[in-house]
C-alpha cells in the first residue's frame, strides 16, 4: 500500500484502484500481443521449413511435430477431447497482431494443402501426419480464412 501511496499520492483508493487495474490490463494486453506475434512467427518458420527442406524424413518429421502442438491435450474426463484453438489466450492482443496470426496460420494450411495434392511427391506417412495436424480446433473465423486451403 506504501508503495502505491507513493506513486499516486494522495488519490482515492477508488481511483487508485483504477489505475492499478489499468497497468494491470495494459500488461496482459501486451504479452497476449507478444504471444500472438511468437506464434505467427512459428508459423511462418514452419512454412519456411516445409517449403526448403526437400528430403522427405526431415519434412516428415517436422509435420508430426506439428499436430500434437496444434492439438495438446489436457487432462480431461475419460472420453473427453479439450484441444486448443491457435488464438486461444491471445484476446484483446490487437486487429494486427490477430490478423498477422490468422495469415500465418493460413499460409501454412496452404503449404500442407500443397503437400497433400496428389501431384505432390509427399510418401503417405507425411500425408498421415498432416491429416492429423488437420485435427486441430476450429472456430467460425477459421471456415473463411480456410478457403484457399484445396
Amino acid at each position: 500500500e506504501a508503495k502505491s501511496e507513493d506513486k499516486f499520492g494522495k488519490l482515492p483508493a477508488t481511483v487508485r484502484t483504477s489505475a492499478l487495474s489499468a497497468g494491470f490490463l495494459w500488461d496482459l494486453l501486451q504479452e497476449r500481443r507478444a504471444r500472438a506475434l511468437r506464434r505467427a512467427r512459428g508459423f511462418d518458420t514452419l512454412v519456411t521449413l516445409l517449403k526448403t527442406v526437400k528430403l522427405v524424413e526431415p519434412k516428415r518429421e517436422i509435420v508430426r511435430m506439428l499436430a500434437p502442438a496444434l492439438r495438446p491435450q489436457h487432462k480431461a474426463k475419460l472420453g473427453t477431447h479439450r484441444g486448443h484453438h491457435y488464438t486461444d489466450n491471445v484476446l484483446g492482443c490487437g486487429s494486427m497482431a490477430v490478423s498477422k496470426l490468422r495469415s500465418s496460420v493460413d499460409a501454412l494450411f496452404q503449404v500442407l494443402a500443397g503437400l497433400l495434392h496428389p501431384s505432390s511427391d509427399t510418401d503417405n506417412a507425411t500425408r498421415l501426419a498432416i491429416l492429423s495436424a488437420w485435427g486441430m480446433k476450429y472456430d467460425v473465423q477459421d471456415q473463411h480464412a480456410g478457403a484457399g486451403w484445396h
